[in-house]
């Protein structure tokens, strides 16, 4: 069986929203650069949920468990994403096999590692510290943590 749904190339810019709060009409694939996904808590407080790298679907959750965006999706840096017919990918998923079994993966990874992350386990570090760790890396710092603070 060929899989071969409508998908549309994105070519975005730092800053282009991919998608917010709405129905779910297409499911989005990040091919090349960084995309925050956060959502907003009562009082307009906005939490990140995570800073997505390429080739991963962006909120996969949401594209099988749920009819609307419960998150947004913005380019932090040039992206190149993949816009698939959600619709299709789901009846697509429903009958291949082994599309089905590699997107139950792409879960249970992403619920494994909320599980530690909220345990503060995974590589004894908690999910600030590993979002910390990148953004030294990107500032072009040594990785690694313990970060030990200037003498006084």
């Amino acid at each position: 069986m060929s899989w071969s749904p409508p998908a549309e190339l994105l070519n975005t810019t730092p800053t282009i929203i991919c998608f917010t709060l709405a129905p779910i009409r297409e499911a989005y694939v990040l091919i090349s650069g960084t995309v925050k996904r956060s959502t907003t808590l009562s009082g307009e407080l906005e939490k990140v949920l995570e800073l997505a790298q390429p080739q991963q679907v962006l909120s996969l959750g949401e594209v099988f468990g749920s009819t609307s965006y419960a998150s947004s999706g913005q380019a932090i840096t040039p992206c190149i994403v993949v816009a698939v017919d959600a619709r299709k990918l789901r009846a697509i998923t429903r009958q291949d096999v082994d599309l089905g079994w590699r997107i139950i993966q792409a879960l249970a990874q992403r619920q494994q590692a909320i599980e530690f992350d909220v345990s503060g386990y995974h590589y004894a570090m908690t999910g600030a510290q590993r979002l910390l760790d990148y953004l030294v890396e990107l500032a072009g710092e040594r990785r690694g943590w313990p970060v030990k603070p200037p003498s006084p």
